[in-house]
């Protein structure tokens, strides 16, 4: 991929995270503190079991779709979508959360299949465009939803932005069934057989999966599940900066995977714009936390007492996750399934520890718990770097993810 491509799709990226970013903001300032938390905790549910839609998208990069067996899939899954959604309208709140979640799902898991397949012929500037489109329709229809139903109205936002994922998806995979390959040694790739075992084929996408959905979800689901609902939106609230940090970094993430891939595969080295990006991400990551989180301590939030402790935590902790990330999709990338397990495993201890210590202390459980899960995550990076590093070739260390 050239570097202009490089930097449409990040440019597209960004604008994607920033909807789904201004979705959010905008759902804290226009319900109570009680409603946003019920919002937070419902959107980190469905973010978990949607889940199922990353393992398709890893899977995806590794398994050439027919085209035939798509579009079938596209209509089942798109009706399954819509009926789900009717009966949401027909029969109104009674059928509203569950309903409205199997169907964000559903759509989801339909798009990212497409996404993998597109991923997979490097065409990233088209998978750009279609989770831009999603995010797009996700933003904008709570401004237009009636007031009476305002809260509701963040809901079928999500199954709703299915619906134009599942379109922009069908025109897109049209189109590049028209446009050609862009390479002959990427059709080449998806139409040879696949020799690894089936342990990697099913292993590394469920742990990429579990490790990019889960680890920015950590948080909600852990203070939703141990406090009430109105501390819940207040920590989402001040939460909502550290988002800034985790949707730049998964933009860098989204388009350094395909080449960590390719790489490894053909046992090539990265190109020179991938190899700098992997290099300088955690310094970034970690100089964006503190200056978005001075900036906003500073002239916006004005937080005091936990709420401080919360915005810099959090933000910190979020730096720290994306660096993480990068080495275990390296470690994936590389067949090093042991290694990118002990990794998520070790997030997922921390996050553990962390409500532990929390509850054990009791006064203010919720900076206890962030502080902690900071520290623990620092120690989690400190251990993938030194693996990497070991296990790296000296001539290789210029490849290192920071």
């Amino acid at each position: 991929m050239t570097g202009r491509a490089a930097l449409a799709i990040t440019a597209a990226s960004i604008a994607a995270g920033v909807l789904n970013y201004a979705f959010q903001v905008h759902a804290a300032t226009a319900l109570d503190e009680a409603a946003f938390g019920l919002l937070s905790a419902w959107l980190a549910q469905v973010g978990v079991v949607g889940a199922a839609a990353t393992v398709v998208q890893f899977l995806s990069l590794d398994f050439a779709m027919g085209d035939r067996r798509f579009t079938a899939l596209l209509r089942i899954a798109g009706g399954l979508a819509f009926t789900v959604l009717v009966a949401h309208l027909a029969f109104g709140n009674a059928l509203s959360k569950v309903l409205l979640g199997v169907s964000t799902v559903t759509a989801g898991v339909v798009l990212y299949a497409v996404v993998g397949q597109l991923q997979a012929r490097l065409r990233l500037g088209l998978v750009a465009a279609s989770l831009f489109v999603v995010t797009a329709l996700r933003f904008a229809l709570p401004f237009v939803w009636p007031d009476a139903a305002r809260a509701q109205g963040f809901y079928v936002a999500q199954a709703a932005a299915g619906f134009a994922g599942l379109a922009a998806a069908a025109v897109l995979f049209a189109f590049a069934r028209r446009a050609g390959p862009p390479r002959a040694e990427v059709d080449a790739d998806m139409a040879a057989p696949v020799e690894a075992d089936r342990r990697l084929r099913l292993g590394r996408p469920l742990l990429l999966a579990i490790a990019t959905v889960l680890f920015p979800l950590l948080d909600v689901l852990v203070i939703s599940s141990t406090q009430n609902a109105a501390t819940t939106g207040a920590f989402s609230r001040i939460q909502l900066a550290s988002r800034v940090v985790f949707f730049a970094g998964a933009a860098a993430l989204q388009l350094l995977l395909p080449h960590e891939l390719h790489a490894a595969k053909h046992r090539t080295a990265l190109p020179i714009f991938a190899a700098r990006l992997q290099r300088g991400l955690a310094p970034a990551m970690i100089a964006l936390a503190l200056g978005l989180a001075a900036a906003l301590d500073l002239f916006v939030l004005h937080p005091h007492g936990e709420a401080r402790t919360w915005l810099y935590a959090s933000c910190l902790s979020t730096a720290l996750l994306v660096a993480i990330l990068g080495h275990v999709n390296a470690f994936a990338a590389e067949e090093r399934l042991g290694a990118a397990g002990a990794t998520v495993a070790g997030v997922i201890v921390t996050t553990a520890a962390g409500a532990l210590i929390a509850l054990l202390r009791g006064a203010q459980p919720v900076s206890t718990y962030v502080v902690a899960v900071l520290a623990g995550d620092a120690v989690v990076l400190a251990c993938a770097r030194g693996v990497q590093m070991r296990s790296r070739p000296a001539s290789a260390q210029g490849n290192l993810p920071p």
